[in-house]
């Protein structure tokens, strides 16, 4: 039997059981990073790709655009690189008044002239039509108090829930400057900018000037405190999301060699968390000599943390909260969906105010159709909608859908394995380090 057909059948017993599968939306993008939807097309999202390109995917039939929003080596003066394989263009988010100040940004490396390099935030104008203004670029916040090249996270976002007249809070997480067991204790040095979540205010209209935001109220303070901090005691918080419903922030921080964790905050709590790298390393000591340590002041554990056996790269998710569906006979609203970039293991768990044990999530990689091994999962995504994807870095977006009707789960299924078999014949990328 020819093997395309095969994976063919095999999809189609797999998916059989389940009541939701992944779909092929689209593919073609090179090394896609992160996606959002896009506030100038109804059925479309913006794709960010490392190597500095934000392209929109039309999700209807699957095109994309020719035109990108943003070309990062366009940017005059923005010194933007992506040399190394955590470098790059990493995050993208519009700002909540998008359709009256047309403002977006982005977070990506830049060379600094130093061994480690930089990491800034950038607002650009989007023109009337529909590509970012170059001229009109903004740095929100830069840092450079690193000496190596990983460990850049990448994430950026709005809380969605009731931002306000005045409250436009642009959360910005940042990694430990890189290398391993954050050799500068980084993460737990409130007087500079890395291993923290930081929190600036940048107006209805967004920026007019460099560094023109406000400090929130609810951030960090202190002598010596820098105020754009938020939390603290982080190590690669690589993907971040809010729950649109409630607020909630949940982050996905990568590990060193023992755990990954998810830490959460509240929707409306003050700063002042401290989620303990690298003294912890999700719900245990960091095993690793020197480094770890006890729960240090003002400490809060993650509300979830899973072994290596399980994955060596967690790729935060969202709380779904989109169209009615079910996986495993139980609906997925108010369930979080997240994976490893390692692993390509996707699970779920519904967060109920205690710590989630790794028994008490769901495995949903075979019910959404994949393999372990089969993506190399580097963000998630959500549309205008509430409908969840999942991004291979390989090149390819998939929908989270209803399993079709039986009548024709084998014509559909067939020709999205078809295409996915086609797409795993290009060699594979350079995974992401932990």
């Amino acid at each position: 039997m020819p093997r395309l057909w095969a994976s063919a059948l095999i999809g189609i017993i797999l998916l059989v059981p389940s009541s939701a599968v992944a779909q092929l939306v689209g593919t073609g993008f090179t090394q896609p990073v992160y996606a959002a939807p896009n506030p100038l097309a109804a059925n479309s999202m913006y794709v960010v790709q490392r190597g500095g390109l934000v392209r929109s995917l039309n999700l209807t039939n699957g095109s994309i655009g020719s035109t990108p929003l943003l070309n990062m080596s366009t940017v005059t003066g923005s010194s933007f690189t992506a040399a190394g394989g955590e470098q790059g263009l990493l995050g993208l988010a519009f700002h909540p008044n998008f359709a009256t100040n047309r403002q977006m940004y982005v977070s990506y490396t830049y060379d600094n002239g130093q061994t480690g390099g930089a990491v800034r935030v950038d607002q650009f104008t989007v023109n009337a039509g529909g590509t970012a203004d170059v001229a009109s670029r903004r740095t929100v916040i830069d840092y450079d108090d690193r000496r190596f090249t990983n460990h850049n996270a990448g994430w950026i976002g709005f809380n969605p829930v009731a931002p306000g007249s005045s409250a436009y809070n642009l959360y910005i997480p940042s990694g430990d400057g890189g290398s391993g067991n954050d050799p500068d204790n980084n993460a737990q040095n409130l007087g500079v900018y890395t291993g923290k979540l930081l929190r600036v205010n940048v107006g209805s209209a967004g920026i007019s000037t460099n560094g023109g935001y406000t400090i929130p109220t609810g951030n960090m303070t202190g002598t010596g405190v820098r105020p754009e901090i938020y939390s603290y005691g982080l190590r690669n918080p690589y993907r971040a999301s809010f729950d649109r419903t409630t607020g909630n922030l949940y982050i996905g921080d990568v590990g060193q060699s023992a755990r990954e964790e998810i830490d959460f905050i509240p929707n409306g709590a003050a700063g002042g968390q401290n989620f303990g790298w690298r003294l912890r390393e999700g719900d245990i000591q960091n095993p690793d000599a020197g480094a770890g340590g006890p729960e240090p002041p003002g400490y809060v554990p993650p509300i979830h943390a899973y072994p290596r056996s399980r994955g060596a790269s967690v790729t935060g998710g969202y709380v779904y909260r989109g169209p009615a569906l079910d996986a495993g006979g139980q609906p997925l609203d108010g369930t979080y969906i997240f994976g490893d970039f390692v692993s390509g293991r996707i699970w779920s768990f519904r967060y109920t105010g205690t710590f989630v044990p790794t028994g008490d999530t769901t495995e949903r990689t075979t019910e959404f159709g994949f393999t372990a091994g089969e993506l190399d999962i580097s963000s998630f995504a959500q549309d205008a909608d509430g409908a969840l994807y999942v991004i291979h870095y390989g090149g390819s977006i998939y929908r989270i859908v209803p399993v079709p009707e039986p009548a024709t789960v084998g014509l559909v299924v067939g020709a999205l394995v078809g295409v996915r078999a086609l797409a795993r014949i290009r060699a594979r990328s350079t995974r992401r380090t932990a």
